[in-house]
């Protein structure tokens, strides 16, 4: 039953929605939210109307059996109440590791807790996609979910193998709504048609993101034309490949019937072996996505190998005429004063090498680290500030207005001491920047604590 406190019921409605806000944008733990929904909606008819939209905003089921049946009480309250299905806004699919028992260890199927592992297997067990009764009954009545926009299709770390009926709900939610956002992860064996489908018979997909994706290097015949209308040009607008062989994107795109495969891209994200990042990727970015403005580069090596001049040529972002913003990522475990100069050293050759001039206004590089040395000490390393200041005032960026670095670091526990948020030191005299040459536009370097990483 819910609450009748007085002091609640009193509360204002922007202060309720303001309260609610907060605990629907933790998604960190989409459990722990839900769980949180749930006992907000239990405090008084005010909060229990705006929980439940924000619970049943962004859905999460897994393909076992626990999913089925929540997927099953879920399609029984939206057949007695369908004003709700107006509100679900995402839908996403996880699908658990098998519980086979030939993958398990002996300790677990013989062992002690054998027992244990039979009963949890018999409780909570894969069931594969089309076997779902519940899952299908709630696909079904999502037919009115005019405001569904985004699909999720997450895999096991390890990944999963594609199937047939993954391809038929995919597509189908996909045909039937204006979807706007999808994001694949740890999938394998796709079929190339998904991709070309994706591209060509949406109408409003603008965001695709694919993660630890691989598709078949052969094409497959396609089994859903019954349900695939191709459309004009790929709408998309946002692409993000993390974990993807450009080889195989470029791969891809020769079967597409048009060309250019991305007319309307305008951001483009890379997590790909940076070793691949040559002028092939180059001449294939300029002729497939002929109106890129945004390029983010997202890398892991302390090294910085793949800036190294010689394996990437020269003149990379010549290549991309429209290219107005670039922003490099890097996640590095522990950085030491010595560590940092070398990131600076490779960046600075990185845009040194750069001969033709580009249209580039704003660079952006971003450095996440778990722990180092004291990052105030980072603007004491003038080698390597006055090698990049050195590069960024050639004659390759003439429109350059903006360069921003920022570490971030990662903090576990409490501070002892006080520490600024965010400690900000800009271009206003040549004493606070290293970067000397170019303090006359817009340049900082930012150091900021915080409390987790993306």
């Amino acid at each position: 039953m819910r609450g009748t406190n007085s002091k609640t019921q009193d509360l204002a409605q922007e202060v309720i929605d303001l309260i609610l806000d907060e605990v629907a944008f933790q998604t960190a733990d989409h459990e722990q939210r839900m769980a949180t929904l749930l006992a907000c909606s239990l405090v008084c008819r005010a909060f229990h109307s705006r929980s439940r939209r924000h619970a049943l905003a962004h859905l999460r089921f897994t393909l076992d059996s626990l999913g089925d049946e929540r997927a099953s009480k879920l399609s029984k309250v939206i057949e007695k109440h369908p004003h709700l299905v107006l509100g679900i806004q995402s839908f996403t699919f996880i699908i658990p590791p098998r519980l086979d028992a030939e993958n398990q260890s002996s300790s677990l199927t013989n062992g002690l807790f054998s027992g244990l592992y039979r009963k949890m297997r018999q409780s909570v067990s894969y069931v594969s996609p089309l076997n779902q009764g519940g899952l299908h009954s709630l696909l079904n009545s999502l037919d009115q979910a005019e405001s569904l926009q985004t699909l999720g299709l997450i895999g096991p770390s390890d990944g999963h193998r594609w199937s047939a009926q993954l391809s038929t709900y995919l597509l189908t939610l996909l045909l039937k709504h204006p979807v706007t956002s999808l994001c694949m992860a740890n999938m394998r064996s796709v079929p190339r048609f998904i991709f070309q489908t994706l591209l060509t018979a949406s109408t409003s997909l603008r965001q695709l993101k694919f993660s630890n994706i691989s598709f078949e290097f052969f094409g497959a015949a396609n089994t859903q034309g019954d349900i695939i209308s191709p459309a004009s040009r790929s709408p998309v607008q946002e692409l993000e490949l993390l974990d993807f062989l450009p080889q195989e994107l470029i791969h891809l795109v020769q079967d597409c019937c048009y060309s250019p495969a991305f007319p309307r891209l305008r951001r483009l994200v890379l997590s790909i072996p940076f070793q691949d990042l040559s002028n092939q990727l180059g001449d294939f970015m300029q002729s497939e996505m002929p109106r890129i403005e945004v390029l983010e580069l997202r890398g892991t090596d302390v090294a910085l190998a793949y800036l190294n001049r010689s394996i990437v040529q020269p003149s990379f972002l010549s290549y991309l005429p429209t290219l107005k913003t670039l922003r490099i990522t890097l996640h590095v475990p522990s950085l030491t004063k010595s560590g940092f100069h070398s990131i600076l050293r490779h960046l600075a050759m990185f845009f040194g090498r750069e001969a033709p001039p580009n249209k580039v206004i704003e660079i952006d590089v971003d450095i996440h680290r778990v722990s180092g040395a004291s990052q105030e000490g980072f603007l004491n390393i003038q080698p390597g500030w006055s090698s990049l200041d050195q590069a960024l005032t050639g004659p390759a960026y003439p429109d350059l207005q903006a360069f921003n670095l920022k570490l971030k670091s990662l903090y576990h526990g409490r501070l002892r001491r006080p520490f600024p948020a965010t400690a900000m030191y800009e271009a206003k005299t040549a004493k606070v920047l290293p970067l000397t040459s170019v303090a006359c536009r817009q340049c900082k370097v930012i150091f900021e604590l915080v409390t987790e990483l993306p």
